[in-house]
């Protein structure tokens, strides 16, 4: 279904991947700003506030270095006199003028009496603004305007959107899905948009508890005409001969999965546990036992690097006692091919990988056991593809973002969950401070004592090449670390470099050949470096709080104190920041980032199969959730309504139609 619209903006709805009527009413906006009115008193002091005020002066403008300006006036607010000050925005000097009323979001300083803006909107009148995420050139108006085409193209054809089954639309006093939508790009004011969210917010969670029921079921459905048969005391005897102690809460988590296995049921299981916690021994232990009952494990990772290093610590331990083999993409394909063949005649008996073990020409003897890292990198469609591989298989997901008992419960449904609550090392010591850019020359001073202690340096940029200055990439920050510190090495690191280049940076920078690493987030999982103690986080407001955690994870490894520097703007986000700073604790991080950014990138709910929840967030919108859960186990407990049949078959089709596109 298509409308007609220039080849101009052909190419921008091409590059969103918008293809028809559908895509674009779904395609939301990024960000709805509430501009009513906001009282100004001592509440409001520290905090950012929307105001309406009258230009009481002259405007004076300032520049006062190459990239920083300021423009200053007196406002007048609810009828008392601040300074207003708006930096870096020259092309507002000619519009701002005596007597002019304008609205304002700042930052209030109460006692000061003066207001930092970060937003000037000459339309007083207007109680919302929103904006969509749209390539450089294609102007808000403009996609809002095509949008607006869209829906008289559906009103005209008369087309129904709704989904949902009629009784639970009823039951709620919902809109229907093309109202909800229509409110959600013409809103005039908040009572609109969160009108417009009830309707696909319950949506989205009814999907999401179907599909993971589904999927459960699916996992669940086939039992094992036995369980697997485990010499415990092999086992144990294996476990006292490790170089190291397992901590209990690895023993306990260990133990369970071992019972799953023994089970005639299969393992559906989360091992779940903060960053160095120890996950990977549990897995290698699970792979063990798989081992002794006579069946083959396949470890399948979201990154190469990840995947070698699985595959180094599984051959450190093993030993000779197991064959483990690695596969991934850039072997030869000589490699691979034998790996391949050597795997279907079992004589592999445990292979690590990325995504290649889900390839079509991938054949297992005797798969028993799938563990599947970082899950929230792969989506339930892949895990099955995976699982498919044997008969029988019992399946181990690992996460590094814990989340409290209870709420792993409510995402993953009935998924067994172990958790990993020490430290092999008793507990983690890393001190995090702030820095904003302008302390340059302060972090310098900080990371120079620190190499010469003989500490290594992380350094993470968010990209691998930025023409904006703000922006912190790999390639501007390499070359002002290995001009200022090039008497201690300075490499750099990034996922477009080859695998080989990758590894000899990794492999220098573990031996010492360099003491600083400037890098993308490729080091967030499967670096393991003991001695590097110290990663420096540019841009650190850009990512979440669980990803800080994971970064801040590559440090305080081993037994000297870890540090952790994080450069922002400290002007932006500064609540967040000193929340992370202040805890070490990653149940209580990733809690307070779903609670600020939702969830679905930071467990994976993104990777359903279905639902990827870009409305919904499990903790603001818990009530919405628990009603669809409850909903959704009388749909299915009531089949014989044909409303309830129709609606399942359709959740169950876009189910299937994922795994036929993956697969």
């Amino acid at each position: 279904m298509e409308i007609k619209v220039s080849e101009r903006r052909k190419a921008y709805l091409d590059l969103l991947e918008l293809n028809n009527v559908y895509d674009l009413i779904d395609y939301l906006p990024k960000r709805y700003t509430d501009l009513s009115v906001e009282r100004l008193d001592i509440t409001k002091h520290n905090k950012k506030a929307t105001l309406l005020v009258k230009i009481a002066s002259e405007v004076l403008f300032k520049r006062i270095k190459t990239h920083l300006s300021k423009i200053e006036f007196e406002g007048l607010i609810d009828g008392e006199y601040y300074s207003i000050i708006v930096f870096n925005r020259d092309y507002l000097k000619n519009l701002l003028v005596e007597n002019r009323v304008i609205k304002i979001i700042g930052k209030v300083d109460y006692y000061k009496k003066n207001i930092t803006v970060s937003e000037i909107f000459f339309d007083y009148n207007n109680l919302i603004d929103y904006h969509y995420k749209l390539p450089s050139g294609f102007k808000d108006k403009e996609f809002n305007s095509i949008v607006s085409e869209a829906f008289k193209y559906l009103d005209f054809h008369n087309v129904n959107l709704d989904k949902l089954p009629r009784e639970f639309m009823e039951k709620y006093k919902l809109l229907s899905k093309k109202e909800s939508l229509k409110l959600l790009h013409f809103p005039k004011n908040m009572e609109y948009v969160k009108k417009g969210y009830r309707h696909l917010k319950y949506e989205e969670f009814l999907e999401f508890v179907l599909v993971m029921e589904l999927s459960k079921r699916r996992f669940k459905e086939e039992h094992k005409e036995m369980g697997k048969s485990i010499d415990e005391k092999r086992v144990f005897s294996f476990i006292n001969a490790l170089p190291y102690k397992p901590t209990n809460s690895q023993i306990l988590a260990f133990n369970e999965i071992k019972e799953d296995m023994k089970s005639s049921l299969n393992m559906y299981r989360l091992l779940q546990g903060d960053v160095g916690s120890g996950k990977t021994l549990v897995a290698i232990l699970s792979c063990y036992a798989s081992f002794i009952s006579g069946n083959q494990s396949a470890f399948m990772a979201p990154t190469d690097i990840l995947a070698r290093q699985h595959y180094q610590n599984l051959k450190d331990i093993f030993k000779d006692e197991l064959n483990v083999a690695l596969l991934v993409s850039d072997l030869k394909n000589s490699e691979k091919k034998q790996i391949k063949e050597d795997m279907k005649s079992g004589t592999i008996d445990v292979v690590v990988g990325t995504h290649s073990l889900i390839q079509n020409d991938v054949e297992f003897a005797s798969l028993g056991l799938a563990i599947i890292d970082e899950q929230h990198r792969f989506g339930v469609v892949q895990r099955q593809i995976l699982k498919d591989k044997g008969e029988k298989v019992d399946l181990l997901l690992m996460s590094a973002t814990p989340i409290p008992r209870t709420l792993a419960h409510t995402i993953y449904g009935e998924l067994d969950i172990s958790t990993l609550d020490e430290f092999p090392n008793g507990k983690r010591d890393v001190t995090s401070k702030l820095y904003d850019f302008e302390d340059k020359e302060k972090l310098f001073d900080e990371l120079e004592d620190l190499l010469k202690k003989d500490n290594k340096i992380y350094i993470v940029c968010p990209l691998i090449n930025s023409e904006n200055k703000e922006k912190k990439s790999v390639s501007n920050v390499y070359v002002e670390y290995a001009t200022h510190f090039a008497n201690y090495g300075v490499g750099y690191l990034h996922g477009k470099m080859s695998n080989d280049a990758k590894n000899q940076t990794l492999n220098d920078f573990k031996d010492g050949k360099i003491k600083m690493l400037v890098s993308t987030t490729v080091i967030e999982v499967g670096i393991d470096i003991k001695d590097a103690n110290v990663i420096v986080i540019y841009n650190a407001n850009n990512f979440g709080l669980a990803q800080l955690h994971q970064l801040r994870g590559r440090v305080g490894r081993g037994k000297r104190e870890g540090y952790c520097l994080l450069v922002s703007d400290l002007e932006e986000d500064i609540e967040r920041l000193e929340y992370f700073k202040n805890t070490l604790d990653g149940f209580k991080i990733s809690q307070y980032d779903m609670e600020k950014r939702g969830i679905g990138d930071i467990v994976g709910v993104k990777q359903s199969g279905v639902s990827d929840l870009r409305i919904a967030n499990i903790i603001t919108d818990y009530n919405i959730l628990e009603a669809a859960r409850k909903d959704a186990k009388y749909l299915l407990n009531n089949l014989n309504n044909e409303e309830f049949k129709k609606y399942l078959d359709y959740i169950e089709s876009k189910y299937k139609e994922n795994v036929e596109t993956i697969a």
